[in-house]
């Protein structure tokens, strides 16, 4: 069977989610949890936002070539870098460059 770019991140997200849950559930600490509406909120916007973000990978790795699509995710890693250094206002040296 030929699976899409939905398909394959759906069964790739379940099978990630039976991996993980059994040991977050036995090491989560169930006395000290705080139920917080807003942290919900946030992981909730962002686990939509990878979704999104690996279906729209998977579709443009069916577009372009694999060389193409390395190319332009290492120009995307480099522009966050740049662009948390300018908005964080980090300073940069020669000894962290």
């Amino acid at each position: 069977t030929h699976y899409n770019y939905v398909n394959l991140q759906f069964y790739t997200s379940a099978a990630a989610l039976v991996v993980q849950l059994p040991y977050m559930l036995y090491s989560f600490e169930w006395s000290a949890a705080q139920p917080s509406s807003a942290l919900a909120l946030a992981l909730l916007v962002n686990g939509i936002l990878f979704h999104l973000q690996s279906v729209l990978a998977y579709a443009v790795m069916g577009l372009i070539s694999p060389v193409t699509q390395s190319v332009a995710n290492t120009l995307k890693r480099a522009l966050l870098i740049w662009l948390s250094v300018l908005y964080f206002a980090n300073p940069v040296t020669f000894m962290s460059a």
